[in-house]
């Protein structure tokens, strides 16, 4: 069994600027081959996750993290687990 590690880093989301979710498919084509093995995905987020730590920040975060999932999951078919390890 093979897992992969995707390390996104100070993300800084912010109210004013949601535009973080159009990132999400040039994520998933960047990735793409090195997860074409995988099973089991960990994707690990360090340092800052929004920029001023508003709930509203922390829901656009949990958006983009959604989004993100899926879009991988759709394109990588044998992932059959994401899992998410937040260290802010």
């Amino acid at each position: 069994m093979k897992i992969g590690i995707l390390h996104l880093s100070d993300i800084h989301l912010s109210k004013k600027d949601n535009s973080i979710n159009q990132l999400i498919p040039k994520i998933q084509k960047a990735c793409h081959f090195e997860l074409n093995d995988i099973i089991k995905l960990y994707i690990i987020v360090t340092g800052d996750i929004a920029d001023t730590g508003s709930e509203e920040e922390y829901q656009i975060a949990v958006s983009f993290f959604k989004g993100l999932e899926l879009i991988i999951k759709e394109q990588n078919k044998y992932i059959n687990s994401i899992k998410f390890i937040v260290v802010p």
